[in-house]
């Protein structure tokens, strides 16, 4: 069976190309400076008396405005790796990503955001090529509305990929107060999937799954009062995140804690990350340097 990678991410915020922010307020020029990383070196471990199983590689370059301009990464012993280039214009955002499989190309996804006379999200179209018989290949189209301050309210996700006229496939309401994100709800083939609250530029719950049976994966998720700065977010979220909690109701086998523990340097800055599952003696280490 072939799947259609439909990420959650995407569905919520479209991240594939821009970060959720606090409203729809980014443009096509604009990039958060709080620390721009150079690199990130993630260990896995099964244990503490064992030497890491695999280690993830992530790399960044900018470009004079401070904007990212690749993002390189490499995993599985070197095996796999993934490269995101992107480029600017006035109006428009252009990402390409190529996965590589032991040298051979895996997947290629290209994506275009564009923005309107006010330097707000309009639309963005991204397809994917996958060089592989478990994932099907795709074609989205997300388009934003927003209202007068800006705020991205609404979004409409199509499947381009069985007819150029496109199906519309996933809708997102987004509610605001005082201009910050407070409330997002996602229906994927008219069917409510999942809630996600927002508190303060946190994201600190969500919902998700067949509410008409009430086969529900919830989870909640606590933050310090450590701004993320450039050490990425939950999904945009203001603040790092230290806790998350899931639960399943109906399948209690699904429940599970994570946590994240943190180091900084001398400005402030995250320098490593420690996470992992309650009850689990497998974790990961992440060291971070920037520019």
């Amino acid at each position: 069976m072939k799947i259609t990678r439909i990420p959650l991410l995407l569905i919520i915020c479209s991240a594939a190309l821009v970060s959720c922010q606090k409203g729809n307020t980014i443009t096509a020029t604009e990039q958060d400076t709080s620390y721009l990383r150079k690199t990130r070196i993630k260990y896995y471990y099964d244990d503490a008396n064992t030497p890491p199983t695999d280690t993830a590689n992530i790399k960044w370059l900018y470009d004079d405005k401070h904007r990212q301009t690749l993002q390189l990464t490499t995993s599985n012993h070197g095996q796999t790796v993934d490269s995101i280039i992107t480029a600017y214009s006035a109006d428009q955002v252009i990402l390409d990503e190529r996965t590589y499989w032991k040298g051979n190309l895996y997947a290629y996804i290209h994506g275009v955001q564009f923005f309107n006379s006010r330097g707000f999200r309009d639309s963005n179209v991204v397809t994917s090529v996958n060089n592989t018989s478990y994932y099907d290949n795709y074609k989205h189209l997300t388009v934003y509305y927003n209202d007068a301050d800006g705020n991205d309210t609404l979004d409409r996700i199509y499947d381009m990929s069985p007819s150029p006229y496109g199906s519309l496939r996933t809708v997102v309401y987004k509610t605001y107060m005082d201009k910050s994100l407070t409330r997002t709800v996602w229906y994927l083939d008219g069917n409510k999937e999942g809630v996600n609250t927002w508190v303060g530029g946190n994201a600190v719950n969500d919902s998700i799954g067949d509410w008409a049976t009430g086969n529900l994966v919830i989870h909640e998720y606590g933050y310090s009062n450590v701004p993320s700065g450039g050490y990425n977010g939950y999904i945009g979220s203001k603040n790092l995140l230290i806790f998350n909690k899931q639960r399943a109701p109906k399948d209690p086998s699904l429940d599970l804690d994570f946590s994240v523990t943190y180091t900084f340097d001398k400005a402030g800055r995250v320098s490593s990350a420690k996470g992992g599952k309650a009850g689990e003696t497998g974790y990961y280490i992440e060291v971070n340097t920037y520019y």
